[in-house]
């Protein structure tokens, strides 16, 4: 069969559709990696190189660092330059969004009677398409998927909260029966997480926000408006910064769990080194009971030490 441009733009569409299909899915959307946001000099910030995925699947590549000036927004709300002292903060969240950059112009073959007539150029269109991003000020947050709250919480009964809540609620209540009220509260296992929206418009990803300071000339940067992407790296990351350190407390304040593993022997070798510091938390009972034995033992010894010649008794309250 003869392949025509719609044969190769149909096989080259499924495959870009497939992945940002898993994308969507899979991992959702938000910051995968980098992305930091940091101020510079005056009303100037950085945005550091990283990666995000938006709702549609795509991936956004930032490959260096940008530095945007802020003075504009400033402007734009003065226009008469001098802002007034003490003057509200503009505050503006700073997003990224997923573009398409048309490159590589070439020349369009036309027939004779749409030829350019002489002393027009000739008409070229771009021949390839370059991934990019484009970064925008929004005065609303554009938010990831948030926890499911009940419809109607009601904050007197354990069942219209989740698992953890309900089980504090239950312990609290001093009930009898909480492992059978937990085990009723189990979540159903034909349920799963809901499907993104296929048509989903939202394709910005959020990565700061920004409060500017025109009178002052700052700006000031929160994460009010950060998400990220629940990724294995990311859970990696976590975890190292948990436990980052914690064989070098000393074993005077980690008490009887001695000899935890390092952290990044959890990110190496997770299985191996969780075994091994699950067995040292294991042992923790027994060290603890021979602590409480000892304990006891110097408390009666306090009590049959003999008193001192001239002590006074302590009046009982």
């Amino acid at each position: 069969m003869l392949l025509t441009d719609e044969h190769l733009r149909a096989d080259q569409t499924y495959h870009r559709e497939a992945l940002k299909r898993l994308n969507r899915h899979l991992w959702g959307s938000g910051i995968v990696c980098g992305l930091e946001v940091e101020p510079a000099s005056g009303l100037c910030i950085k945005v550091h190189p990283g990666l995000a995925l938006d709702c549609h699947g795509n991936a956004i590549d930032v490959c260096k660092c940008i530095t945007l000036d802020l003075s504009e927004l400033c402007k734009k709300k003065y226009p008469d330059g001098c802002a007034p002292e003490n003057a509200a903060p503009i505050t503006t969240h700073l997003v990224v969004r997923y573009a398409e950059i048309p490159s590589d112009p070439q020349a369009v073959l036309t027939s004779d009677d749409e030829c350019s007539s002489p002393g027009e150029g000739t008409k070229c269109e771009a021949s390839k398409y370059r991934e990019g991003f484009c970064l925008e000020f929004r005065d609303d947050c554009p938010e990831a998927e948030p926890c499911a709250e009940p419809d109607e919480p009601d904050k007197t009964k354990y069942d219209s909260t989740g698992l953890l809540p309900a089980f504090l609620m239950l312990r609290r209540s001093r009930s009898p029966s909480v492992v059978e009220e937990m085990r009723r509260l189990q979540p159903d296992c034909m349920k799963s997480p809901p499907c993104p929206d296929c048509g989903c418009t939202e394709s910005a990803v959020a990565i700061a926000t920004l409060e500017i300071a025109c009178d002052k000339n700052t700006v000031k940067v929160t994460c009010d408006c950060r998400h990220f992407v629940w990724s294995p790296r990311l859970l990696r990351w976590l975890v190292c910064g948990f436990l980052n350190g914690i064989d070098k407390v000393p074993k005077d304040v980690i008490g009887t769990a001695e000899n935890l593993p390092r952290a990044d022997n959890f990110a190496r070798l997770p299985l191996r080194t969780a075994w091994e510091a699950g067995s040292v938390l294991v042992g923790a009972p027994d060290r603890i009971s021979a602590l409480e034995t000892k304990v006891a033992e110097l408390e009666e010894q306090l009590k049959e030490k003999p008193r001192q010649p001239g002590s006074r008794k302590s009046k009982e309250p």
